[in-house]
């Protein structure tokens, strides 16, 4: 089963970090980069530092450190800095489904036909 990582706005809704990236996309045409957070040669080495990470997710950077103390997100830590690679950032939104009642029933059915008690 999979869960599905949430933003709580200044307003007080929640709001799927998927539906964020897709509407800041659609706004801003692409994504935003932390001056001091690039490579840009190619995509796949483009990365973050927390405060870039952040305004990506539409977070605080608190909220991003509180999922890197949980190890919820993807980050690489050198020294005292961490970093975000935008494709593996990318990579854990769109995996980032919650399975329905549905499909977890299907899976529990799936599991008694497998294992007989």
């Amino acid at each position: 089963m999979k869960s599905k990582l949430f933003v709580l706005t200044k307003n007080g809704e929640l709001h799927p970090v998927e539906d964020l990236q897709v509407k800041f996309e659609n706004e801003t045409g692409g994504l935003i980069k932390s001056p001091r957070s690039s490579y840009s040669d190619t995509t796949s080495n483009e990365h973050f530092d927390v405060k870039g990470i952040a305004e990506f997710l539409g977070m605080k950077p608190s909220g991003i450190y509180g999922l890197v103390h949980k190890r919820k997100i993807p980050h690489i830590k050198k020294g005292k800095r961490l970093y975000f690679f935008k494709d593996k950032i990318l990579d854990w939104l769109r995996n980032g489904n919650v399975d329905t009642d549905q499909d977890i029933q299907n899976q529990a059915d799936e599991y008694l036909r497998n294992h007989k008690v």
